[in-house]
């Protein structure tokens, strides 16, 4: 028998271990995080090891594991090193994410768990059956290529993910990326990717409302997600700066960067935004500095991940202003 790798939410732990147990109990080799991460060990290259080193990617496909970064990483991993894809659809969630509405999945949904793990026996006894997504058309220029490459041939990202990949794009075509996504992000099973591919787009042409609706809605769905925190603090800004804020606008968007900068501190826009929003706002109106206060925002900022393309949108979608998060920011992005 195989040796599968399993891909999946921890707050779909519960299903989880009980596929866990069933396919140990038949004799499958299972990478499983809760049992082969081994502490002090360098977890990221673990789960890079434990995808590598075992014959077929198992997703455990839910609303949770399709918002969870984490389980999209560990598939364009799998999908980087030619892995085989057996998507176990364990929820109602949008089965097409990222391509894999192009391939055949295990439905414990609409069958009792004995019924749908037989399938998955008989799909890991013959292997040879289990395919990989199959290729992507670009929604601006129309080029395929590989489901597992995050651009086109011409440079376009298949579905937009952060702000910084919109950067060179004209409305026309940041409203092709909308159209073509918008009838996924309005199903109720709609997933992380298919809210972002919409509301990000919406946001980079101006549509605050649009995309103000959409990151909530994507944050209402799984609420510790870093980037939809903070596009949604900076929508919130509609392109004023901070010091114009009405009180409750400045406190929202001060909780929703502080949010995202809390679940991930690398996230470098965030750290700059929450700078601008306490030295500009809460600083020049008198009002106290809870902490992180503005210096240690800005040195979060200048220790995080510095993407220019993500912060020159920043710079794009607050008014320009003298001051020194403003200067540390316009220095980082160019």
């Amino acid at each position: 028998m195989t040796s599968v790798f399993i891909s999946y939410s921890r707050k779909d732990m519960m299903f989880a271990r009980q596929l866990v147990i069933s396919l140990q109990a038949n004799h499958v080799a299972v990478w499983f995080d809760q049992n082969d991460i081994i502490g002090g060990h360098n977890w990221r290259k673990s789960i890079e090891d434990g995808i590598t080193q075992t014959e077929v990617f198992v997703l455990i496909m839910t609303l949770n594991s399709l918002a969870s970064d984490y389980c999209r990483q560990e598939y364009e991993y799998a999908l980087q090193n030619n892995k085989p894809i057996l998507p176990i659809y364990a929820a109602a969630c949008n089965p097409n994410w990222l391509g894999l509405g192009s391939i055949h999945r295990i439905d414990f949904v609409k069958k009792d768990f004995t019924t749908a793990f037989g399938e998955v026996l008989r799909a890991l006894q013959n292997q040879g059956s289990i395919t990989s997504p199959a290729q992507q058309i670009c929604p601006i220029c129309k080029a395929s290529g590989s489901a597992g490459s995050l651009t086109c041939v011409n440079g376009h990202v298949y579905r937009p993910s952060r702000l910084g990949q919109l950067v060179n794009l004209q409305p026309a075509e940041l409203g092709i990326y909308v159209a073509t996504y918008q009838p996924y992000a309005a199903v109720a099973t709609s997933g992380m990717d298919d809210l972002l591919a919409v509301a990000l787009p919406l946001l980079a042409m101006r549509n605050f409302d649009g995309a103000a609706a959409g990151l909530q809605q994507a944050i209402n769905a799984n609420p510790i997600q870093a980037y939809p925190n903070y596009a949604l603090a900076l929508a919130g800004l509609r392109m004023r700066r901070p010091f114009l804020l009405e009180h409750q606008e400045a406190l929202r968007a001060q909780t929703y960067a502080s949010n995202a900068l809390a679940y991930d501190p690398g996230l470098a826009p965030a750290a700059f935004l929450l700078a601008l929003i306490k030295e500009d706002f809460f600083a020049k109106h008198g009002y106290r500095v809870d902490e992180p206060g503005v210096m240690t925002c800005l040195n979060m900022a200048r220790g995080g991940r510095i993407d220019k393309s993500e912060l020159r949108v920043l710079l794009a979608l607050v008014t320009a202003f003298s001051s020194p998060a403003m200067t540390a920011l316009q220095s980082a992005a160019y």
